[in-house]
């Protein structure tokens, strides 16, 4: 079985995110925040393709990614989705660089059906 984590601050989105991909077969995980989602991860059994919010409280997506980077094997285990709402679809350019050296895909909101899923398969062929 292929496993998810959702990780933002926002509630419909999680929600939606866990039904679509859910009633895609896949086994879903949702998390409110940058904190709980890097300790999941952390006592994770499985591999876990990602889809983690870049604008959330206190812990953004960016702070999440630094951190899952420091430690050994968590980039190797698990493939990284960063979601935005950001307006003009622009993201920092110290995020930008770090997603385009490390082949970390983007997902702009509000979403396309099919871009979610696409992205999704195209992170877990890596893992695979």
């Amino acid at each position: 079985m292929k496993h998810m984590l959702v990780i933002d601050d926002d509630v419909e989105t999680r929600h939606y995110l866990m039904a679509l991909l859910t009633d895609e077969g896949y086994s879903v995980q949702e998390v409110g925040d940058g904190h709980e989602g890097l300790a999941f991860l952390r006592g994770a059994p499985y591999a876990y393709v990602v889809l983690l919010d870049y604008l959330m409280p206190n812990f953004n997506g960016f702070d999440v990614l630094r951190a899952a980077f420091g430690e050994p094997g968590m980039f190797q285990r698990h493939r990284f989705i960063i979601m935005t709402s950001l307006p003009g679809r622009i993201v920092p350019p110290e995020l930008a660089v770090f997603m385009t050296n490390r082949d970390i895909p983007l997902l702009h909101k509000p979403f396309d059906f099919d871009d979610v899923l696409q992205a999704v398969e195209d992170s877990w062929q890596h893992l695979l």
